[in-house]
């Protein structure tokens, strides 16, 4: 309980001295008028309706919103637009799709994140449970491109995918792409990205791209450290307190890094192989001994905190599933207090694990805590095993 307080309290410091980032960019107001300015860059998953943005490193923050700000754009990141457009957001849920096959329009001021521009202009919206794409070519007004999964009335689920059309007439370079080659083109920004840059490199009509800085999305770390472990056994009646033990510990860390929200938040799974070998004593008999080795297979979420481009803490929660791969591994109970009982294959339960840590570059150091497991079926008996662990990382790729 002392612990997880102690963890709670390390988070809110984190997060207190954690770095907000703002980097340079500038908006355009309703007036025309084009400020330069520095944007907290909040890498958006949902496009935005405001910002927050100051004029200098040391000026106070302020916040702008929809109402008053036709583009804003953070240089080598996102630019929004704001436009009035007609948006269908019949859910994508497979449970709620709508029973209707044409869009189902509403106005809406949104800002458009753009993807693509030139000659035709490829724009993105994101919100809860939808995801659509957007077009403009020369001075047309912004359209939805048109992609609805739908039910018929036989309750089978049909596809509207009209944006294929709305490309062959619309976004057709000299009309050399016909209708049968656009059918295998998907309703993916992606996708549809690389087709606009073509279609603008046809037209001769394309505005450079701001260069993104290249991101980790995936880390490979050799993590080895050690691990101060404790074990317990007891009855109704007794209680054995095996010696505690420092033991060697390595694992294999895989990180995927969310494409979202700067960097701060990754998935880890972490195959660890670890052990622990005692004796459970009295003033003059050994009443036990155990030896468990295993592989345990740890999966978890990690969230970072930026002091700088390469110094950063991070925190971590897991779950520790049951699914072990066990070596050998028995507890045996001597003949007093409890009687004698043997355990040839222990089955470890489902537990979970604490962290927090810092990372300065290639390498990172953390601190982990995984406590109370139990390692038996037992109904007679009950086992407690945890363990405090310090872990180095080494950054393979």
């Amino acid at each position: 309980m002392k612990f997880r307080f102690l963890l709670l309290l390390l988070f809110v410091s984190f997060h207190s001295y954690s770095q907000i980032k703002f980097e340079k960019g500038y908006f355009i107001d309703s007036e025309n008028q084009k400020t330069e300015c520095l944007i907290k860059d909040s890498d958006w998953r949902n496009n935005p309706l405001k910002f927050k943005y100051k004029l200098g490193e040391t000026d106070e923050v302020k916040e702008e919103d929809i109402s008053s700000v036709t583009e804003f754009c953070i240089y080598n990141g996102a630019k929004y637009v704001r436009a009035n457009v007609k948006i269908d957001r019949s859910s994508q849920e497979l449970s709620s799709l709508s029973n209707k096959r044409n869009p189902e329009y509403v106005e809406e001021q949104l800002f458009l994140r753009v993807v693509e521009e030139g000659a035709a202009t490829l724009y993105s919206y994101r919100d809860p449970g939808i995801s659509k794409l957007f077009y403009k070519v020369n001075n047309l007004p912004i359209e939805q491109l048109v992609y609805k999964e739908y039910y018929t009335a036989d309750g089978f689920i049909a596809t509207n995918a009209m944006f294929r059309q709305q490309l062959f007439l619309n976004v057709n370079c000299n009309k050399s792409i016909s209708a049968n080659a656009l059918e295998n083109i998907s309703y993916k920004e992606k996708e549809l990205e690389k087709y606009f840059q073509k279609y603008n490199e046809c037209m001769g009509d394309t505005i450079p791209k701001q260069v993104k800085k290249k991101r980790d999305l995936f880390n490979l770390r050799i993590t080895p450290g050690f691990s101060y472990s404790t074990f317990s056994l007891k009855d109704n009646f007794y209680k054995i307190d095996f010696d505690k033990k420092l033991t060697f510990r390595v694992g294999l860390q895989t990180e995927f890094v969310l494409p979202f929200y700067k960097n701060k938040w990754s998935v880890i799974f972490e195959p660890t192989y670890q052990y622990f070998n005692s004796k459970g004593k009295n003033s003059s008999n050994d009443l036990g001994k155990i030896k468990y080795s295993c592989i345990e297979f740890p999966i978890g979420i990690r969230h970072y905190f930026f002091l700088s481009e390469k110094l950063k803490l991070f925190v971590n929660g897991l779950f520790i599933t049951n699914m072990t791969l066990k070596f050998n591994s028995s507890l045996v109970t001597g003949n007093e207090p409890m009687g004698y009982y043997s355990f040839k294959n222990l089955e470890a339960k489902d537990s979970f694990g604490l962290g927090a840590g810092i990372e300065n570059n290639r390498i990172s150091a953390e601190i982990r805590y995984c406590p109370q497991r139990s390692l038996t079926n037992s109904k007679t008996y009950t086992t407690n095993f945890s363990r405090l662990s310090l872990l180095i990382g080494f950054k393979v790729f």
